[in-house]
C-alpha cells in the first residue's frame, strides 16, 4: 500500500540523493536536523507529493514515478523520477 503523502527530503541528505519519506519518518528526520545541526526546517518547508494511482504521485503540476529503496536504506524510504 502506498502512503497518501510523501515528503521530499532530498536537499537535506548528505549526498543530495532523491529521497522521499512518509510523514512520520519525515518528522523524525527534521527533528534530528533541528536538534543536531540547529537547522530551522519544518514539514511545511518540504515539497509534498500526493498519491494518484499505484506508484504515481503528483505535486500539483508534475507527475512522478516513485519506487521503494532497498537495503542499505531504511524501510519506508522512497526515490522518485519525473514522468
Amino acid at each position: 500500500m502506498w502512503p497518501k503523502i510523501l515528503y521530499d527530503v532530498s536537499e537535506y541528505t548528505a549526498l543530495g540523493e532523491r529521497m522521499l519519506l512518509p510523514e512520520r519518518q519525515a518528522r523524525k528526520a527534521l527533528a534530528s536536523l533541528r536538534k543536531d545541526l540547529g537547522w530551522k526546517v519544518f514539514l511545511d518547508d518540504l515539497l509534498r507529493l500526493h498519491h494518484v494511482l499505484g506508484p504515481i504521485y503528483t505535486d500539483g503540476c508534475k507527475r512522478y514515478r516513485v519506487t521503494r529503496l532497498k537495503y542499505p536504506y531504511d524501510p519506508g524510504t522512497y526515490t522518485f523520477e519525473p514522468l
